[in-house]
């Protein structure tokens, strides 16, 4: 994944040099939450996921395709995760967080007015395609004792916690500012299972790999802001 996206971005440098008119990039950053639930074998009655805040970095690349249609994509670094609680007694405790940062692709088809000389307001939807580049997990032992592991990614049931692959669905909206500035809210849903094990296998002491019998972003969202590079016209 790592080598095809430096291929994909030279891609959208080659083609900013031929086509510089319709082709923009930018750089971007922002604050996200994230939802991700998961299952494994524990012995106790998990009541509820806390949403984890991250960020999102990347350079945006943007194709216009009329003076209303434009592709949206590049790509990004994010942070997703979340922490899980249980009751024990009629109070809460943190049982356990997940928190992983993948590299991300978004390939988004959005329709923008074009009134000139005015802010610009934007919407559009597609797929992102993802791959996980490191995680770690944090949780309590039977004694009370918190425990820190690197998670371990891979697609092997009973060696493995998470797969590298997530893919799903996006909706963004935005504003493109008069003076070239992009704000834009990111909205999005996994789809497929990142869990390597469908079993679970788990003790009280330590976090096997291959405990999560599933993982899934179910919610995650970003708030960001852009800045495009500006191109002269060649005429």
């Amino acid at each position: 994944m790592v080598k095809y996206s430096i291929l994909f971005f030279t891609a959208l440098l080659l083609a900013n040099n031929t086509n510089a008119q319709k082709l923009q990039l930018g750089l971007e950053a922002g604050v996200s939450t994230a939802l991700t639930t998961e299952q494994f074998q524990f012995v106790g009655s998990i009541t509820k996921n806390n949403i984890r805040i991250g960020g999102r970095f990347g350079l945006p690349a943007a194709l216009y395709l009329s003076d209303k249609l434009r592709l949206n994509s590049g790509i990004y670094w994010t942070m997703k995760g979340n922490t899980k609680y249980y009751s024990n007694s009629s109070v809460e405790h943190p049982m356990m967080s997940i928190s992983y940062s993948t590299l991300e692709i978004p390939l988004c088809i959005t329709y923008m007015n074009t009134k000139p000389n005015k802010n610009k307001f934007f919407i559009g939807i597609g797929p992102y395609i993802g791959y996980g580049l490191y995680g770690k997990l944090r949780y309590y032992d039977e004694n009370g004792a918190k425990v820190k592991q690197a998670a371990s990614w891979g697609n092997t049931p009973g060696k493995n916690d998470i797969k590298h692959l997530d893919l799903g669905v996006q909706l963004q909206t935005g504003i493109v500012l008069k003076n070239g500035l992009v704000c834009r809210f990111l909205l999005q849903q996994g789809l497929n299972d990142m869990a390597a094990s469908k079993e679970g296998y788990y003790n009280s002491k330590h976090l096997l790999p291959g405990s999560f019998t599933q993982i899934k972003n179910q919610i995650y969202t970003s708030l960001s802001v852009a800045y495009f590079l500006k191109h002269k016209n060649k005429h």
